[in-house]
């Protein structure tokens, strides 16, 4: 004799199948959302780590400038006679070379690139991305009209930027900046055109602020540090 079935008994066993197939599939479907969001986590975790990475790396750097400098003060070479003249500038191995913060026979500073991932590759020219250090023009809040001695990391990411502004400030701030970057940050032997004073006018958020990183409001950014204010 063919068991009998009930049609309400079958019809219990299916939606019962259908349920947990519906319970798997949403187990499954929440498990690789969980694990794509964990695995965004990681990536940004990571990417704040670098940008970090790459704070230190910049501010250590100007550290490092500002102890040559020093050493240079100590054997006779004032900060007005130092000659701030790049490695890759032609003249850097004519002429005197004993006041040269880079040269060896001078400060001896290694001149390093900026670090990997915070170049801003838009700027191609006028000035290059990179590392720039000089009596460039006069901070307008330092306490005379003398041109101040500036560090400049020129041509940064906005990510870079806004670790720097967390490690000095605990902002993600970035201020802006009125006039021309170039003409205001770095001297006017590395771009077109003449330079500018740092004023709080043209920055009201650098203002007493001796290190930041700024932008000029067309998506380009760089870091300075008043190494010596006079």
């Amino acid at each position: 004799m063919i068991p009998f079935s009930s049609p309400s008994r079958s019809s219990s066993g299916n939606a019962f199948v259908y349920i947990l197939v519906a319970c798997v599939l949403l187990g499954l479907l929440t498990y690789s959302v969980t694990r794509s969001y964990n695995a965004g986590g990681a990536a940004k975790d990571l990417d704040d780590t670098k940008g970090t990475i790459a704070a230190d790396s910049i501010q250590a750097y100007a550290g490092s400038t500002a102890n040559v400098i020093t050493q240079l003060d100590q054997t006779g070479v004032s900060i007005d006679e130092i000659n701030f003249i790049l490695p890759s500038d032609a003249a850097f191995n004519t002429g005197s070379t004993t006041e040269k913060l880079f040269h060896p026979d001078g400060g001896g500073l290694n001149y390093k690139p900026l670090p990997a991932g915070t170049i801003d590759t838009s700027l191609v020219t006028d000035p290059l991305p990179g590392y720039y250090v000089g009596l460039f023009n006069n901070v307008d809040w330092t306490s005379t009209t003398a041109h101040d001695l500036l560090f400049v990391a020129y041509g940064l990411t906005e990510t870079a930027c806004i670790a720097l502004n967390r490690r000095l400030n605990g902002s993600a701030v970035i201020p802006e900046l009125q006039s021309s970057m170039a003409a205001t940050l770095v001297d006017a032997y590395h771009h077109s055109g003449g330079n500018v004073d740092l004023i709080d006018s043209n920055c009201p958020l650098c203002d007493e602020k001796a290190a930041q990183c700024i932008t000029d409001g067309s998506d380009h950014y760089a870091f300075y540090s008043i190494l010596i204010a006079r």
